[in-house]
């Protein structure tokens, strides 16, 4: 009986470090796959993080205005798992060229660089324990899961 209630509070924090992990390796490759259709199709898309919902979705930016419009496709739409939020979202504003993005958004452009200046960016993933998992932005259009965690 004892060594249950010393195991039971254990494993379930553990299920939410694989929860973390595996909802930051998800978005790590959906990021990448809107990259690579970038590159692919010859044109910007853009994704778009909503940490009041904690949703993100991407679409092509046929415009280039950096909003979706009426007849711009949207690819994907997606939600953190239950327990997970996002508690930063700052992906360094507007771009050096170009006014139309917001710090919620990253545009990649056909040769597949994020388009948002001179600075990096990042998504934080908080679990219910107050434990986030970072993704790091860089101006090349790489994403990465850093290796360490960030308590809130």
């Amino acid at each position: 009986g004892i060594i249950m209630l010393m195991i039971v509070p254990n494993f379930s924090r553990y299920l939410y470090v694989i929860k973390r992990r595996a909802a930051a390796f998800q978005l790590m490759s959906e990021i990448n796959k809107v990259r690579m259709k970038a590159m692919s199709e010859h044109t910007d898309y853009i994704i778009n993080f909503n940490s009041g919902s904690d949703t993100y979705e991407y679409f092509e930016d046929i415009n280039g205005n950096g909003g979706y419009d009426t007849g711009e496709p949207l690819e994907g739409s997606f939600s953190l798992p239950q327990g997970l939020n996002f508690i930063s979202v700052d992906l360094g504003g507007k771009s050096a060229d170009d006014s139309t993005l917001n710090s919620n958004q990253i545009r990649y452009n056909s040769k597949g660089i994020s388009d948002y200046g001179s600075s990096t960016g990042r998504v934080i993933i908080r679990d219910k324990n107050g434990i986030g998992k970072v993704l790091q932005f860089w101006i090349s259009g790489m994403v990465e899961i850093a290796t360490y965690t960030v308590t809130f």
